[in-house]
This record gives C-alpha cells, structure tokens and sequence, in this order.
C-alpha cells in the first residue's frame, strides 16, 4: 500500500468511525433530554422541541467540526499499525470531548431546574 492509498484508508476509516457515532450520541441526548426541557420550560412542549432541537444543531456543527478538525491534524500514519493507532488516539479525544460536553450540558440544564424551581 502506498502511503497516499495509506493515508486515504486512514481518512475514511476515521470518518467512518467518528461521524455516525457523533450522530447517534446526539440523537440519544436529543431523546433523552427532551423530558428534562420539558420540565425547565414548565410544559410548554412547542418551546422545548424547538430548544431541543437548537441544542442538537449546536451540538452537531460542534462536534462535526471537531471531528474534522481531529482527522487533519497531527500525526499521519506511515503504515497500518500506525493507521489504527493514531484513529484509536483521536477517537478518544472525540469520545471524551462528547462526555465533556455532555457533562456541561448537564450541569447547565440542572441550573436551569434549580432556576425554574426556585422561582
């Protein structure tokens, strides 16, 4: 394999990997924190769908461009082994930047209750 075919493999192998996953982690936050809003905005469920789904477009464009911005910098691979371990690499930057985000998320919404709450 030449290194340009090498590096081409690594490019969608990572994409491949990293956009779908990013995908279904943004669905399953968008289903899930749907309730929580719910609660935040006191029922009103027109206003929480169209918060959920601002918060899920934001989410995206997020990660979608870290994402992008993961596969173009850095090492590139000059065989297989370094193929795997360098996606491997990234993908666990991706996946714990999720968890920070996530967790952020989390905690601002759990202000909003406190909030809403209190009030």
């Amino acid at each position: 394999m030449t290194h340009i075919q090498l590096l081409v493999f690594y490019y969608i192998t990572f994409l491949i990997i990293a956009i779908p996953m990013a995908l279904w982690v943004g669905n399953q936050l968008h289903k899930n924190g749907h309730i929580l809003i719910l609660e935040i905005l006191n029922g009103d469920s027109k206003r929480a769908d169209s918060l959920n789904n601002l918060l899920l477009i934001g989410f995206y464009l997020i990660i979608i461009g870290f994402i992008f911005n993961r596969a173009t910098s850095g090492d590139t691979p000059n065989n297989s082994i370094e193929c795997i371990e360098i996606i491997l690499h990234k993908m666990a930057w991706i996946l714990m930047t999720l968890g920070i985000l996530h967790f952020f998320n989390i905690y601002m919404l759990h202000k909003l209750v406190k909030k809403t709450n209190t009030q």
